[in-house]
């Protein structure tokens, strides 16, 4: 019977070898070229194969997965809208979200009371941190009439009311009407996830619970 000494730190290959284009199957040549005589894996896959593919599975593909989160961090953050208030109008839009957006969305009424649920993942936010008024909403709405409350309220178009007011506290965020109008197209997304997906909006990669 043959001894192998003990794999050492110095014979673990590179994170890029696991990682890199090579993918597994470069690790999997790397260990196995410093072990002679025989294969760990590959051309003993007939009786190993069941532990290969467990390695693969459990080890490999996980480091990729979590190597390409990292990757798709790193291209947002060079996204030169990475901290901006800008329109997610695209389900896919909802991978990537500028910290600038999270605010705005939790605090929209359906998205709070998911996060006060413990449905949804909320950016990692504690619920008690988020504002209980809904500010951006209130800016959106400034100025404006709902004409189908209006009506149902018994007033009808000849009839619309001689002053509008608008509400500016001093703490108010200080936003264009670019941004409230990014923010309330962002909302109708928000509004089409929920209604027609089990997605989490805060994190779409998973369902709500």
């Amino acid at each position: 019977m043959q001894l192998r000494s003990v794999m050492t730190f110095s014979d673990i290959p590179p994170m890029s070898v696991i990682l890199g284009n090579g993918g597994s199957q470069a690790f999997l040549q790397t260990l196995n070229s410093g072990y002679s005589g025989s294969s760990i894996f590959g051309t003993a896959r007939d009786m190993f194969g069941d532990i290969h593919n467990k390695f693969v599975r459990e080890v490999v593909e996980p480091a990729r997965q979590a190597i390409q989160r990292v990757r798709d961090t790193i291209k947002v953050y060079d996204d030169p809208d990475f901290n901006t208030i800008r329109s997610l109008t695209k389900i896919d839009d909802l991978a990537n979200v500028p910290p600038m957006m999270h605010l705005p969305i939790l605090t929209y009424g359906p998205v709070r009371k998911l996060l006060l649920e413990g449905r949804i993942s909320g950016y990692g936010y504690d619920v008690n941190s988020i504002p209980e008024e809904d500010v951006f909403g209130r800016l959106i709405d400034n100025g404006r009439v709902d004409m189908g409350k209006w009506i149902a309220e018994g007033a009808d178009f000849k009839h619309l009311p001689d002053i509008i007011s608008e509400v500016h506290p001093l703490t108010d965020p200080d936003l264009s009407e670019e941004q409230l109008e990014a923010i309330e197209n962002t909302r109708k997304l928000i509004d089409k996830v929920l209604s027609d997906t089990t997605k989490d909006p805060t994190n779409i990669n998973d369902d709500r619970g």
